[in-house]
């Protein structure tokens, strides 16, 4: 990495700057896979570990090049600035992970079962855990060098052609930054100073240079286009669910077309127009002596980090631009595979005509919908990912108002609050979240969520899949399954099992689509009911985030006198909000931080994951009073000084208190891709002291 720039620093008569900057910062990041001896297949073996761990590489190169002006200009009690800056940004990045993935040895649909009697030796040690018996089965098989089978994953263009296996998935994004300010410093009096100012900012919405870009659009039943916007959707969720709708085209179907300047299709969002930020700030010095200063001021910043978010979130999930496939190998029997399957030759080679052929991908891309109409991506756990249409830049209202004042022994004590409210954050948020719905026969005034609760309750205390009561919601709203055990209930809570005793009401809806879609039990959950059909999970990138930061600082700075200098800083502090996921990550992978209710924003809004409420940083170095000139052995000889004079003390003193542990329940109540956190509830008096504090 490296940068470089050029500056013209222009005097324009006694009160006025000029200053001009060009320059460059190119950032280059590689992670490279230095040992690939086997090139674009990638081999495992059963039986044996590696022999090579690592396989996908990753680059990076970010050039940004910047203009910058700043004028100055000093004007009677006033100090007028204005300025500007211009970024377009090139972000170019690689990651390699197109290849094919070779299963060698006891591997595929008819050997992963084992080997027969027949291929074993007869004095095999067969053990109660039938370790060696195993052990032999997956080293046999791999000596043979059976190829069990070959998955593969593809890159595409977006001309829907596959890229060679492994080129990587090069994306190549730019976008520009626009900053524009005007302030002013105001010396109103000798004692009173007012700064004040106007920031805007204009951040285009990024585009991939090469058309590598997809984004979501939704059709209703009626075909047309009626957008992504999150809030509509929730809205056509609930009246759906209030309505009984169980049509395939009760809710819209999300399909991904080619997206961004290129394929002069629709931007991943619209941009915001309306970044201004403005500022104003003061300080005052109320007596003569000017010991004591009060100081204040208020602002709104926007954040800088969102487009880097997106470029990184908007490839995770795209549909168009890459998929996987496997082909199985095996005959009917063990013996007949080992005879029959391909096997590894010379330096592990292998005919490529076996490799899985990629899957036909165009644009439109409707995505876990059969060719009837019908969703099943919830049967599947699939999920899918959207940047909403509407999002905006994140800002944040910063605010700020203390005292100085300087007192006896060299010492200057600062006390000040600083405030910090988040507002339109980046979240993630589940459009695919678990919605109570009513028992839409009109036959019992019972939901869904009732339903699940009432079963939850019933197996918590005791009851099985074969003695729990009958649930009204299950018996009328779901398929005419009574006869298989005798009522619904019976039926989900043996199709849930532990799931509905731990509460899991969306992992055991998506079991229950299962075994509806998958296992015979054809319309026994029906579509769209509690979550849409065509995803377990829909993650939306959202502004729904909000946080709120105070803090009380207090700083006692002492100058060096007598040999002494110190700094303390204390900090009181407290962070709220309502998730804590930093903008680059994605709850889908973590299984965390997604908006817990989406209808009820706030419901877990609480302390900060990271909330440090009280922290302490000092520093300090002591001049130790020994040497000439020092208050002892002042008029030592020089010798003597060398040894003695000269030393110092000096330490960091640190405290800080901890962060809170959070518990999880293994349920996922809300969201499919969202653990819950546990509730305690047991005796607080139980709980270490001085672990968290409970609100």
């Amino acid at each position: 990495s490296y940068g470089y720039v050029v500056s013209h620093v222009w005097d324009i008569g006694s009160n006025k700057v000029n200053q001009f900057y060009y320059g460059d910062n190119i950032s280059k990041l590689s992670f490279p896979d230095n040992f690939n001896p086997t090139g674009a297949n990638q081999y495992s073996f059963s039986g044996l570990s590696g022999p090579y761990t690592a396989f996908d590489g990753q680059q990076r190169r970010v050039p940004i090049p910047v203009v910058r002006d700043d004028f100055n200009w000093q004007h009677g009690a006033h100090s007028l600035t204005i300025g500007g800056s211009f970024k377009f940004i090139k972000t170019n990045s690689n990651l390699i992970n197109n290849f094919n993935f070779v299963y060698a040895g006891l591997q595929g649909s008819a050997l992963t079962g084992g080997l027969d009697s027949t291929v074993r030796p007869g004095d095999i040690n067969i053990d109660t855990n039938s370790v060696a018996l195993n052990d032999y089965d997956q080293l046999f098989a791999t000596g043979l060098g059976v190829i069990g089978d070959i998955s593969t994953n593809f890159n595409y263009d977006n001309k829907g052609a596959a890229l060679p296996a492994g080129s990587g998935g090069p994306r190549a994004y730019r976008f520009f930054e626009t900053e524009m300010y005007v302030g002013d410093t105001w010396k109103v009096t000798k004692k009173l100073t007012l700064s004040y100012g106007l920031r805007y900012q204009l951040y285009s919405v990024p585009y991939e240079a090469h058309g590598d870009e997809s984004v979501p659009i939704a059709y209703p039943s009626n075909g047309v286009d009626n957008g992504l916007d999150l809030d509509t959707f929730i809205k056509d969720r609930l009246a759906q669910s209030a309505a009984g709708d169980e049509s395939n085209t009760g809710l819209p179907i999300y399909s991904y077309v080619l997206g961004g300047k290129v394929n002069h299709g629709p931007n991943l969002y619209g941009m915001s127009y309306k970044d201004f930020a403005p500022r104003l700030a003061f300080a005052y010095t109320p007596f003569n002596s000017q010991k004591t200063v009060f100081n204040g001021g208020a602002g709104i910043v926007y954040d800088r980090t969102v487009i880097n978010a997106i470029n990184f979130l908007q490839d995770q999930i795209s549909f168009l631009f890459s998929n996987s496939n496997t082909n199985q190998f095996g005959a009917a029997t063990v013996d007949d595979s080992l005879a029959t399957d391909t096997r590894l030759g010379a330096n592990l080679s292998y005919p490529a005509a076996i490799n899985p052929a990629p899957s036909p991908i165009a644009s439109p891309y409707t995505p876990y919908v059969d060719g009837s109409g019908f969703p099943y991506g919830l049967a599947e756990g699939s999920t899918g990912f959207v940047i909403s249409p509407n999002l905006k830049d994140p800002y944040s209202i910063a605010l700020n108002f203390g005292v100085q004042q300087e007192i006896p022994g060299h010492m200057i004590l600062k006390v000040n609050y600083v405030g910090r409210l988040g507002r339109r954050l980046l979240a993630d948020a589940d459009a695919n979240q678990v919605i109570d719905v009513p028992d839409f026969t009109g036959v019992s005034t019972q939901t869904m969520a009732g339903a699940f609760a009432d079963l939850t309750t019933q197996l918590r205390a005791g009851a099985t899949s074969h003695t729990v009561t009958a649930e009204p919601w299950f018996e009328d709203v779901l398929g005419a399954y009574q006869g298989v055990r005798g009522t619904n209930t019976k039926l989900v809570a043996a199709m849930v099992g532990q799931l509905a005793k731990r509460g899991d009401i969306s992992d055991s809806l998506q079991t229950m689509a299962a075994y509806s879609d998958f296992y015979g039990y054809d319309g026994f959950l029906p579509t769209n009911i509690g979550i849409p059909s065509q995803f377990g999970t829909n993650a939306y990138l959202t502004n729904k985030g909000s946080s709120n930061y105070h803090g009380l600082l207090l700083t006692l700075d002492k100058n060096i006198s007598q040999g002494l200098r110190f700094e303390f800083n204390y900090t009181w502090s407290h962070s709220i909000d309502n998730t804590s996921l930093s903008a680059n990550n994605n709850s889908l992978f973590s299984n965390s931080g997604f908006i817990c209710d989406i209808l009820r924003p706030r419901a877990c809004r609480a302390s900060s994951d990271f909330d440090v409420r009280q922290e302490i940083t000092s520093n300090f170095t002591y001049d130790l009073p020994f040497g000439r000139g020092k208050m002892f052995a002042a008029n030592s000889p020089r010798l003597l000084d060398e040894a003695i004079g000269g030393w110092s003390f000096s330490g960091l003193p640190v405290y800080r208190t901890g962060l809170a542990i959070t518990p999880y329940s293994d349920a996922y109540m809300a969201s499919f891709d969202n653990e819950d956190p546990a509730i305690f509830t047991g005796n607080k008096a139980d709980l270490k002291t001085k672990v968290n504090v409970d609100y």
